[in-house]
């Protein structure tokens, strides 16, 4: 048993290595699976059997340049938060020196932050807006006008009665 343990603490680094690369061969596997068709994903796919090549390059290009426009955004974010705390870090307390290098910071990259912040809040509040299904507005026609008896409707103008002034 003592041998074993040994084996595991010496060549743990390569064990992971080897569990994490056959992880991925699964995981591609059944992506290609899914996007051909094959398996239990025969019945799924409503793609011509001539199309299927088309299928697959053009929808692991979309895939890869969505993905990327996804890492790209993260990257951006991660070194605005990671330049901003250093920035503090270098600062050590002084607070002008904190001030100098929070607006060094926030000129250069508080537009890219917030932009991407308001592209990616946009966007879910775009799906949400669609995605929600409306109602039609259910009108019902207005009651007819009453007009008192021996007036026609919208000849005359009927003035409110005065109250009695009190000084007469």
């Amino acid at each position: 048993m003592v041998d074993v343990l040994n084996f595991l603490q010496q060549n743990g680094n390569g064990i992971f290595v080897l569990f994490l690369i056959l992880f991925g061969i699964g995981v591609l596997l059944n992506y290609g699976m899914w996007l051909l068709g094959v398996g239990r994903f025969s019945g799924a796919s409503a793609i011509p059997k001539d199309k299927k090549l088309n299928f697959v390059i053009t929808e692991a290009a979309f895939k890869l340049i969505n993905d990327f426009r996804h890492l790209l955004a993260l990257i951006l974010v991660v070194v605005f938060s990671a330049v901003l705390g250093y920035a503090v870090y270098i600062s050590r307390g002084n607070v002008e020196s904190l001030k100098e290098a929070l607006q060094a910071v926030m000129a250069t990259l508080g537009g890219l932050a917030g932009s991407i912040i308001g592209y990616y809040f946009g966007e879910a509040r775009s799906n949400t807006a669609s995605n929600s299904p409306t109602q039609p507005v259910q009108t019902t026609p207005a009651p007819p006008i009453q007009t008192p008896p021996g007036t026609t409707a919208g000849s005359d103008i009927v003035e409110a009665p005065q109250p009695p002034n009190p000084a007469s």
